[in-house]
């Protein structure tokens, strides 16, 4: 059970470190990117079952934590894009002229502020970027009715 155990978190620590490499997230949090890193090293190069087992876990651990913290900062980023956006949305009434739209990426946002607060950070960071698209398409629309 023991091996089984083993490769089973090696091959999540894989997975979770090839995920942030592949978004980009080792330097969100370098310091336990690296800590997970070493541990992942140490877990090969141990020779005692229970030993490599707990510098398994201990990898993947920080690299859920590194992957964590990068979906919060991308969250955090968008989130600040969305809310500019809106303003310039804001601006020019877009809520009166595009009242449907607006509504709807209005709620996307909402839902965006929810899961965010819950520490749902990937979730957030995804409804943060498709409340960013839908406000700009609704600053774009009603730029456009308010120029004719």
């Amino acid at each position: 059970y023991l091996y089984y155990d083993i490769a089973g978190k090696r091959a999540k620590a894989v997975s979770v470190k090839e995920r942030i490499v592949h978004l980009g997230f080792e330097t969100s949090d370098s310091g336990n990117y690296q800590l997970a890193e070493e541990k992942f090293t140490a877990a090969d190069a141990e020779a005692a079952p229970a030993k490599k087992r707990d510098l398994t876990e201990e990898s993947l651990l920080r690299y859920n934590l590194v992957l964590q913290k990068g979906w919060e900062l991308q969250a955090g980023s968008t989130k600040q894009n969305v809310l500019n956006i809106k303003a310039q949305a804001d601006s020019i009434k877009a809520a009166v002229s595009m009242r449907e739209e607006y509504s709807t990426a209005l709620a996307i946002l909402n839902s965006a502020n929810e899961a965010l607060a819950k520490g749902e950070y990937e979730y957030a960071a995804t409804l943060f970027s498709q409340a960013e698209q839908l406000f700009a398409d609704v600053y774009k629309k009603a730029a456009e009715k308010r120029a004719t």
